[in-house]
């Protein structure tokens, strides 16, 4: 995997570590994630597939959100020179949409979105 490519890897962790906040993730929850990932990186790159599959590696391991959201962190921070502020406001908008997909969105996938977007101002360009 290149730097690049872990930006990606990094989101498919950030986006496990929200839908995973509030307790296990739920079949029609997967679903939906990997939809709103692939439509929203199809926008920016053609690597979804590699978040696909993170997702899908935490999902099955078992990972808890904070390991889940620390292990993205250091993914961002490995590809950061290739980070945009566009890219950064599409990831921030995938993030969200994953939040609001169901209406039992909670403020902790709130409080762990604002979290990324600090995290995410002091990355890459």
């Amino acid at each position: 995997m290149d730097s690049r490519q872990h930006l990606f890897y990094g989101l498919g962790l950030i986006a496990y570590a929200v839908a995973d906040i509030d307790g296990k993730v739920q079949r029609s929850e997967s679903e939906t994630l990997h939809r709103i990932m692939k439509e929203g990186i199809a926008k920016i790159d053609a690597d979804y597939d590699l978040a696909d599959i993170i997702f899908q590696v935490m999902q099955h391991d078992k990972i808890d959100f904070e390991t889940a959201y620390k292990w993205g962190m250091d993914a961002f921070k490995t590809g950061e020179q290739y980070l945009t502020p566009g890219m950064k406001w599409n990831f921030l908008d995938i993030l969200q949409e994953v939040a609001d997909a169901f209406p039992t969105a909670s403020n902790q996938e709130g409080e762990l979105i604002a979290r990324f977007a600090r995290d995410l101002r002091s990355l890459g360009n």
